[in-house]
């Protein structure tokens, strides 16, 4: 039997784990000041950050990326923080996916539990591609004599969330080092919130919330603007099977006007014009597009100790699906294995060990 802890252990944590509830909102508003502090004009784009696009564990990329309306993991401090307020603490993940262009995505995220209500999580990831030939134009690299370089992202993220009673909420901070023809360093923050009943769950997320930003050793800076994603999810016992079958549909962002899918959705990639396809306009101006760019994802749970899961990344676009599954050993080891199917890029395959020290 696990002994509960008594009130003033519970106080006594949650004493420890105040600095750091602290220390991630004041470095979220130094992150900005540094940011505004040069007078140098911004752009705004897209995918500033692009990295936190990435599915941040094969459990995400097995369920395409839905994040709200499903219980919470170590990959939820991502970008939906206050998933962390369900998530087992003690567990160590080590995550791997093959990207196309030989790219790879790998990440290690860490959840500690002061308490029962209160969660802090730590990652850091790196995404980038080695080795890659450095050639003039129209030069053809032969034999192995040839310059090569590196390209990569590195992402250190801490995040806390906290629940009273059915309610959840969460921030999270993320700091970014991009080396690509030039040095850039990037911000971003998230917060997330939500509601969580006995069969259903409500849930948003706040992506970007003070703007992501990257600053280039040219001066340059870009920021993204901040977009809104809302979540729902339900869930039912299969009580013949021990299994418990969860279903969540995530939207795309509410605000910004850009695309959200570059998949051709009537027989041509391309318009008129020669311009890639993008579906997904804001939620008001294009209801029904809005709705078919977002996700679509089921999990089946077979007595907490195996998983099965399938998603529509884009629910207008049934070409692109993920699948995958997972197990876990006592309260020791998991092991999780995500497919992800893309028509025209290269498929991906994520793979995530977890390790639990304490269960022993």
């Amino acid at each position: 039997m696990v002994r509960q802890k008594t009130r003033t252990e519970r106080r006594a944590a949650r004493r420890l784990a105040a600095p750091a509830f602290r220390a991630l909102p004041a470095a979220a508003f130094f992150c900005i000041a540094l940011f505004c502090a040069d007078g140098r004009a911004f752009e705004a784009v897209r995918g500033a950050n692009e990295t936190l696009e990435l599915a941040p564990d094969a459990r995400t990329a097995g369920l395409g990326g839905v994040l709200l309306g499903l219980p919470g993991e170590a990959g939820a401090s991502s970008w939906h923080p206050a998933g962390l307020s369900e998530a087992p603490g003690g567990w160590f993940a080590l995550s791997h996916a093959e990207h196309f262009l030989n790219s790879r995505h790998d990440a290690l995220s860490f959840v500690v539990r002061p308490d029962g209500r209160d969660a802090l999580g730590f990652s850091v990831a790196r995404f980038g591609s080695d080795g890659v030939p450095r050639v003039g134009e129209d030069e053809l690299p032969e034999g192995e004599e040839w310059e090569t370089f590196d390209v990569s992202d590195w992402v250190a993220t801490g995040a806390f969330a906290r629940s009273w009673g059915r309610w959840r909420v969460g921030g999270s901070l993320h700091l970014l080092w991009r080396r690509l023809d030039q040095e850039g360093f990037g911000f971003q923050t998230d917060v997330s919130g939500g509601w969580v009943g006995e069969s259903w769950r409500f849930e948003g997320a706040l992506r970007n919330a003070s703007g992501s930003g990257v600053v280039w050793e040219s001066g340059w800076k870009e920021i993204e603007p901040p977009d809104l994603f809302l979540g729902a999810g339900w869930r039912r016992d299969i009580p013949y099977i021990y299994g418990e079958l969860r279903i969540a549909w995530q939207s795309v962002g509410i605000f910004q006007e850009e695309g959200k899918s570059g998949v051709e959705r009537s027989g041509s990639a391309t318009d008129s014009s020669g311009k890639v396809d993008l579906a997904g306009g804001r939620a008001w101006e294009e209801p029904l597009e809005w709705l078919g760019s977002s996700s679509l994802a089921v999990e089946y749970v077979i007595a907490g100790k195996a998983a099965l899961r399938a998603a529509l990344p884009s629910v207008e676009s049934p070409s692109e699906w993920s699948a995958g599954g997972g197990f876990r050993w006592k309260d020791f080891l998991r092991f999780d294995y995500a497919f992800r199917h893309h028509p025209e890029l290269r498929s991906v395959h994520q793979v995530t060990l977890g390790i639990n020290p304490w269960g022993l």
